[in-house]
Order: structure tokens, then sequence, then C-alpha cells
């Protein structure tokens, strides 16, 4: 059961980092829409960023079971182990609402491209799955 839990928790983190990196590069490489290509790009890592979203809940939710059961059966140390890691996946969380913030507040070239760019990022805010 503690290698089942290590190993989700695995999973989430990188899959976690895999996405920060592509926003990250994204933005890097970005400071505004200026063109159609751009927004496919913006489209693709959102696209990605959900639905990688709905494997880390998945993934949250089953090593917070698992975690709870193992608190109640191991020792206070791996109980320990557990909050701390926690811990840090909730501060992670709160920096990458940050980010995806500020992917979704970049200035547009004109004013359709903003308009396409605004819904790609309100369905990103709002909705379980893309529907763009």
């Amino acid at each position: 059961m503690i290698a089942a839990y290590c190993t989700l928790f695995l999973v989430s983190t990188i899959l976690f980092f895999f996405i920060e990196i592509q926003i990250r590069k994204f933005l890097n490489k970005n400071t505004y829409i200026a063109n159609e290509k751009i927004l496919q790009e913006y489209q693709a890592i959102v696209r990605l960023s959900m639905y990688l979203a709905l494997i880390q809940i998945i993934a949250a939710f089953t090593t917070l079971f698992l975690g709870t059961i193992l608190v109640l059966i191991t020792t206070l140390s791996f109980a320990i182990f557990i909050s701390c890691a926690n811990g840090v996946v909730f501060s992670l969380c709160r920096e990458r609402a940050r980010l995806e913030k500020k992917a979704r507040s970049l200035p547009s070239a004109d004013r359709d491209l903003e308009r396409k760019y605004r819904k790609i990022s309100e369905i990103w805010r709002k909705k379980v799955l893309p529907t763009f």
C-alpha cells in the first residue's frame, strides 16, 4: 500500500511539473497573443492541462484515501511524511494558480484574437473538459 501511495504521488507530481513547464515555456516565448499560431499553441497547452488535471484529481483523491489509511495503520513518522508531502503539493498548487492566471491575462494583437483567447481562457477556468 505504501508503494501504491508513493507511485501515485510521484505520477501526480510529474504530471504537475510537466504541464507547469509547458505553461512557463509558452509565457517565456510569448508576451502577447500576436497571431493565430500563438493562439493555437495556447489552446493546445490549455487542452493538455485540462486533461492532465483530471488525471491528477483522480490520483489526488486516491492518494488522499490511501494516505488516510496509511496514517491509521503505520507509524507516526509516515504520517508526518504524508502531511509534509501534502503541504508541499498545496504550496505548489497555489503557485501554479498564479502562473495559470498570468497565462490567461496576456494581451492580444486584435479584437478577433482577443475574443478567441478569452473564450479559451474562460473554458479553462470554468469547465472540466475542453470544448474548443
